[in-house]
C-alpha cells in the first residue's frame, strides 16, 4: 500500500493519465507530436498539481488529515526546488521546440493556471468557495488538447468537440468523486470543496447527472461515420463512463481503500488503449 500512497502523493498517477489522454488526442486528430511535447506535458502537469498541493500543505500544515498535504508541507523546500526546475524546463523546452502558435497558446494557458492558483490562494485564506473541481477539469483538458488541435490545422468537427466535452465531464465527475471521498478530512482541515459546501446528497446527484450526460454523448458517438476510427474512440469513452459509474456505486468498504483512490486517478490511463484501435 505504501508505494501506491507515495505514487499518488507525488502526482505521478496524474502525469501518466495526462500522457495517456495526450496519446488519445494525437491518435484521434491524426497528428504526430514532437518528442519534447511529451516531456513538456509531463513537466507542466506535475508542476501545476505540485503547486496546488504546496498551497494546500501551506494552508493546513502538519495538522492536515491528508498524507499528500503533510508530505508537501514537510518537504516544501524540496518540492519547491523541483517545481522551479520543472517549470523552467517546460518553458525553455517550449521556446526551442514549438512554433509560435503553440507557444502563445501555452502562455495563455499558463496565465489561466496562474490566475487559478492565485484565486485558490485568496479563496482559502478568506474561506471563499468556488467550483475548484470544474476549473481543474477545464484546465486539464485545455492543457492536453490545445497543442494537438493546433497541429491538426483544421477546425474541429462536431465529433471532436463532443470528445472534448466528454473528457471535461469525466474530469469534473472524477474531481467530485474525490471531493466526496475526502469530505470529512477536508472539513477537518477547513478546506473547501463542492462536497463540503453542498453536502454529499447534492454532490452525488451532480455526479449522476454528469455521468448520465457523458454516457449519452459517448454512446451517441458510436453512430458517427467511422472516420479515423472515431467509433472506437467513442467506444473507449463509453467504457470509461461505465467504469466511473461502477466506482461511484462501489461498496463503502472498498471506497475507503487506497485501491479506490488509485482507480479514480488511473481511470485516465484507459485512453492509452486507443493504440490498439486507431
Amino acid at each position: 500500500m505504501r508505494p501506491m500512497k507515495w505514487f499518488h502523493a507525488l502526482s505521478l498517477d496524474v502525469v501518466i493519465g495526462a500522457l495517456a489522454v495526450g496519446l488519445f488526442a494525437s491518435r484521434v486528430l491524426q497528428v504526430s507530436p514532437p518528442w519534447c511535447w511529451w516531456t513538456v506535458l509531463a513537466a507542466s502537469v506535475w508542476s501545476v498539481y505540485t503547486a496546488d498541493h504546496l498551497l494546500d500543505g501551506n494552508n493546513t500544515g502538519t495538522a492536515s488529515q491528508m498524507f499528500r498535504h503533510q508530505l508537501h508541507y514537510r518537504k516544501r523546500h524540496v518540492f519547491l526546488f523541483f517545481l522551479i526546475l520543472s517549470a523552467i524546463y517546460a518553458i525553455t523546452s517550449s521556446m526551442f521546440c514549438f512554433k509560435w502558435s503553440v507557444i502563445f497558446g501555452g502562455l495563455a494557458l499558463g496565465g489561466l493556471v496562474l490566475f487559478y492558483l492565485l484565486f485558490v490562494f485568496v479563496a482559502r485564506k478568506n474561506q471563499i468557495y468556488f467550483q475548484k473541481e470544474l476549473f481543474v477539469s477545464l484546465i486539464y483538458v485545455l492543457g492536453i488538447w490545445f497543442a494537438p488541435l493546433i497541429w491538426h490545422g483544421v477546425k474541429p468537427g462536431f465529433a471532436i468537440l463532443m470528445i472534448l466535452i466528454i473528457f471535461f465531464l469525466f474530469g469534473w465527475a472524477d474531481g467530485l468523486l474525490i471531493a466526496s471521498l475526502d469530505r470529512q478530512r477536508d472539513r477537518d482541515d477547513h478546506q473547501q470543496s463542492f462536497a463540503t459546501f453542498y453536502g454529499q446528497l447534492k454532490t452525488h446527484r451532480l455526479i449522476i447527472f454528469i455521468l448520465a450526460l457523458s454516457g449519452v454523448l459517448s454512446f451517441g458517438g458510436l453512430f458517427f461515420q467511422n472516420v479515423n476510427g472515431i467509433r472506437a474512440a467513442f467506444a473507449l469513452l463509453f467504457f470509461m463512463d461505465l467504469v466511473l459509474l461502477l466506482l461511484f456505486i462501489a461498496p463503502v468498504r472498498f471506497s475507503k481503500s487506497n485501491f479506490y483512490r488509485f482507480f479514480l486517478e488511473a481511470i485516465f490511463w484507459l485512453p492509452a488503449g486507443v493504440i490498439f484501435w486507431i
